[in-house]
């Protein structure tokens, strides 16, 4: 920590921050010149146009819309996408989600899906979850074979 605010004499004890880190559940490192090094977070909690996000409350909101409906919710290009398995009309949960959540926990896609894909460990592959634009057919054909 550096600049006109910082108290003369002020120094950052790296053993604090790492204990700090530890209670707010950033993954840090110690790097070898012995600074830090921020990795990422332990829990799915994500940043979605500023607001941060933690995705087991969007699911929890599709898991009460009706009993066998799931869902795992991921960013996706600074907007949340949720992936949903069992029978579900996605304009009647959107709006369970809308009454339920404030805006910006609703996601922007609602992305049906047969199952969700697994990991050989049997947990949910997020990686293996589908491009939600796979099967949009906005705009036309190129025609031509310069265009």
């Amino acid at each position: 920590m550096a600049g006109p605010a910082a108290g003369t004499g002020f120094t950052v004890d790296p053993d604090i921050v790492f204990r700090a880190s530890l209670q707010f559940l950033d993954e840090v490192r110690w790097r070898a010149d012995g600074a830090l090094e921020f990795v990422g977070r332990a829990d799915r909690q994500v940043k979605v146009r500023g607001f941060r996000i933690e995705p087991g409350e969007i699911e929890a909101a599709v898991a009460a819309y009706r009993e066998g409906c799931a869902a795992v919710v991921v960013a996706r290009a600074d907007d949340l996408v949720a992936y949903c398995v069992g029978d579900v009309d996605l304009d009647a949960l959107r709006a369970h989600l809308a009454a339920q959540l404030p805006a910006h926990l609703v996601p922007a896609r609602l992305v049906p899906i047969a199952a969700f894909p697994l990991t050989v460990n049997g947990k949910i592959d997020l990686a293996g979850l589908p491009d939600p634009d796979a099967d949009r057919t906005d705009g036309r054909q190129p025609e031509g074979k310069y265009e």
